[in-house]
């Protein structure tokens, strides 16, 4: 009877101490999620091969049903997507698709923003922190605080991580040790990311239309003034121009150097989306789901781009649209489809280096091609 007892309460124990032993493993938190490609990629690559494109790695990391992916970079030798929901950061090689590491990052119950890289370190942020994660291991190295609420991502000026938020704040903070370099507030909500000018100035405007070009090293104002109407999409440079959409009709263009208008474009639409530059050309969407193609050195309207599709962003030379069974390419001389790929909810994508790009599924299917 005694070791009928001992056994019986040996086989109710087991269970509990293999729980024990997977809460406290570390794969249980930074363990690579297994990939799978199946009998299918070989389909694909010959479909993706037909249009032009040559499919390099194709990886679905099963995700579960409650979880999506809702970002997604190529970080030079890293593919990095965040889990926002269940706080998962997971980084992948970019060559091969392979999975390199897997973290929970940050507090439940917080949404996660970015990935973005600086050095040998990635970095993730909620509304209230900044975490810092070895590249190679994903081991959590350390956590900084935010001086005001973020709302995104920041954009990154060397060691600089400068946000921007609904309040009218605009905030730096070196990303190494935490200290912040510099603030500045705007009078009404800012409703778009600042963007990066130039070697050293970062351009934002608010939702009332004033702008400023601000010194990304010490927060000083260089220039600024303002619009008819609010900005809420996120404005844009080229080498020598500022274009920023205005709720009041027009897009305009504004000199780096200065901020003097150097074109403004009257489109009869009250403009809130963000444009897409592609080379040399201005791809602004309109309320009806157009774009208008504008050259961006002379403010001259090229024509209006006709599509159904949703867009995504800009690949190379090309815009690249979602149409829900498949994405398609269009150029930027005459707006004209280029490609179709076979591409199911590719919902998100990021550009990497000698003509990559990798696009996503929320539910966790990467894919990698190449324009050939």
């Amino acid at each position: 009877m005694r070791d009928w007892s001992r056994s019986t309460l040996w086989m109710l124990a087991l269970p509990l101490l293999l729980a024990v032993v997977v809460a406290i493993s570390p794969l249980a938190d930074s363990s690579a999620a297994p990939p799978h490609t199946g009998d299918r990629s070989a389909r694909e690559a010959e479909a993706f091969a037909d249009r032009g494109f040559r499919l390099i790695w194709n990886i679905d990391l099963r995700l579960p049903r409650a979880s999506e992916i809702t970002a997604l970079r190529v970080l030079e030798d890293h593919v990095v997507t965040i889990e926002s929901r269940r706080r998962f950061v997971t980084a992948l090689d970019t060559a091969t698709g392979r999975p390199i590491w897997r973290k929970v990052v940050g507090e439940p119950g917080r949404t996660l923003y970015g990935p973005y890289r600086h050095g040998d370190r990635i970095y993730v942020n909620d509304r209230r922190n900044i975490y810092a994660l070895d590249a190679e291991t994903g081991r959590h190295v350390q956590t900084n605080s935010l001086p005001h609420s973020a709302e995104s991502e920041p954009v990154q000026y060397q060691e600089n991580a400068i946000f921007a938020n609904r309040s009218g704040m605009v905030f730096a903070v070196d990303v190494e040790t935490g200290d912040v370099k510099w603030q500045l507030r705007f009078h009404r909500a800012i409703r778009t990311r600042p963007v990066v000018a130039d070697d050293r100035s970062v351009f934002i405007a608010d939702e009332s239309g004033v702008y400023r070009m601000i010194d990304a090293e010490n927060g000083q104002v260089r220039w600024h003034g303002r619009l008819f109407g609010g900005v809420t999409g996120n404005p844009i440079v080229t080498e020598t121009t500022v274009i920023v959409p205005s709720h009041d009709t027009r897009l305009y263009g504004l000199s780096i150097v200065s901020g003097d208008e150097l074109w403004r474009l009257p489109t009869g639409q009250r403009l809130s989306g963000s444009p897409v530059l592609i080379g040399e050309v201005v791809a602004q969407p309109l309320p009806d789901d157009d774009y208008l193609l504008v050259d961006a050195g002379t403010g001259e309207e090229l024509q209006t781009l006709q599509t159904e599709g949703r867009p995504l962003k800009r690949f190379g030379d090309y815009l690249l649209f979602d149409h829900g069974d498949h994405l398609a390419l269009h150029g930027r001389a005459d707006g004209q489809r280029i490609a179709d790929l076979p591409a199911t909810d590719a919902v998100l994508v990021s550009a990497g280096d000698d003509g990559r790009f990798v696009f996503s599924s929320r539910s966790g299917r990467l894919v990698m091609v190449r324009r050939r």
